[in-house]
C-alpha cells in the first residue's frame, strides 16, 4: 500500500494520466483540420489541460507545467494519428491511449543498441565515477526532545544513559524516538542541517549526549560513521554496462520522437492567466525533459 501511495504521488505519473486523459477527450471536440497533419493546441484544450491537472494536483499547473503538458499532449497526439495510419485501432476503437502504447511499443521495437566496447564502458565510468562510490555513512538515534530547556536535555540524557547501563528502558516515555542506522551522510544533512550532523559525529560513541538543533535540544546517541569508498571500474562494471545500454536506448528513442514530431506542425496559443498558477515558473524550470517526454 505504502509503494502504491508513493507512485501515486509521483508528478510524472500525473503527467502522464493527464496525458492520456486528455487524449480522449480532444478527439471529441476537435474541428476538422486544414493540414493532415497539423497539431492544434488551442485555447480550449489548454483549458481542460489545465482543469485536469487541478483535478490531480489539487491547483493549477506553473507556466513549465504547462508547457510540459502540452508537449506531453502534442506526442501523444503524434503517436495516435502515426498509429492510425497504421491501422493499429481495429478493435481498440475508443481506447486512444491503448493506441498510443502500442505505437510507442511499435517505434521503439526497432531500436537495436550494439554492445558497449570496454573503451566506451571505462569512458562512462570516468566520467561518472563519484555517482559509483559508497558514499559516506552515519548511525546514531534520536530522542526528538524539540526543547528550548537544556537543563530537560541534560536530564533526559542522564536517564538513558543509566538505562542503558542498566540494560533497561527509560523510566518514562520519551517519543519521537528516532533510529538511523547506516544513511548516507549527505542525505542526514539535507534532513537534518549540516552543523547539527557535523555535531553529531563529534560526540562520544554509544553515549546520550544533549545536542542543540534548528528545531531546539535533542538527545542523540552517536553510533558510528564511515568515510566514502570510491569503487573501481571492474567492481562496478555490471552497474556501468546496465547504465550505458539505458542512457543509450534514451537518446536513440528521443531522436526516434523527434523524428515523428518533425512530420507534425503544431499551432498553439498563448495561455490565458487564469489557467496557470501563481506559483514561482522557476520551480518548474528545473524539470528535464526525459527522452521526448518519455
Amino acid at each position: 500500500m505504502n509503494k502504491l501511495m508513493h507512485v501515486l504521488k509521483e508528478p510524472l505519473l500525473h503527467f502522464a494520466v493527464i496525458g492520456l486523459v486528455l487524449l480522449g477527450v480532444s478527439r471529441l471536440v476537435s474541428e476538422p483540420q486544414e493540414e493532415p497533419n497539423l497539431i492544434r493546441i488551442d485555447a480550449a484544450t489548454q483549458a481542460e489541460l489545465a482543469h485536469i491537472f487541478e483535478t490531480i494536483r489539487q491547483r493549477l499547473p506553473t507556466k513549465s507545467e504547462m508547457d510540459r503538458l502540452v508537449r506531453v499532449h502534442i506526442l501523444n497526439e503524434a503517436l495516435y494519428r502515426e498509429a492510425k495510419h497504421l491501422e493499429l485501432d481495429h478493435g481498440d476503437q475508443m481506447l486512444r491511449e491503448r493506441m498510443v502504447q502500442r505505437m510507442r511499443l511499435l517505434m521503439n521495437s526497432g531500436i537495436v543498441i550494439q554492445p558497449p566496447t570496454d573503451a566506451e564502458l571505462r569512458a562512462w565510468y570516468e566520467e561518472r565515477k563519484a555517482d559509483y562510490a559508497i558514499p559516506a555513512l552515519i548511525s546514531f538515534v534520536v530522542i526528538g526532545l524539540d526543547t528550548d530547556s537544556q537543563s530537560e536535555a541534560i536530564e533526559v540524557a542522564k536517564s538513558a544513559n543509566a538505562a542503558d547501563a542498566a540494560g533497561a528502558r527509560l523510566s518514562r516515555p520519551v517519543a519521537p524516538f528516532a533510529r538511523f542506522e547506516d544513511r548516507p551522510r549527505a542525505l542526514m544533512v539535507e534532513l537534518l542541517n549540516e552543523v547539527f550532523d557535523a555535531s553529531v559525529e563529534q560526540l562520544t560513541l554509544d553515549e546520550w549526549t544533549p545536542l542543540p538543533s534548528p528545531q531546539g535540544w535533542q538527545v542523540v546517541k552517536y553510533l558510528g560513521s564511515t568515510d566514502r569508498v570510491m569503487q573501481d571500474f571492474d567492481t562496478v562494471r555490471a552497474a556501468i554496462h546496465g547504465a550505458w545500454v539505458e542512457a543509450e536506448r534514451n537518446k536513440e528513442e528521443a531522436r526516434v520522437m523527434r523524428a515523428l514530431l518533425a512530420r507534425y506542425p503544431v499551432e498553439t496559443n498563448s495561455y490565458e492567466p487564469t489557467l496557470l498558477s501563481d506559483r514561482s515558473t522557476s520551480e518548474g524550470s528545473a524539470m528535464e525533459d526525459e527522452g521526448a517526454e518519455r
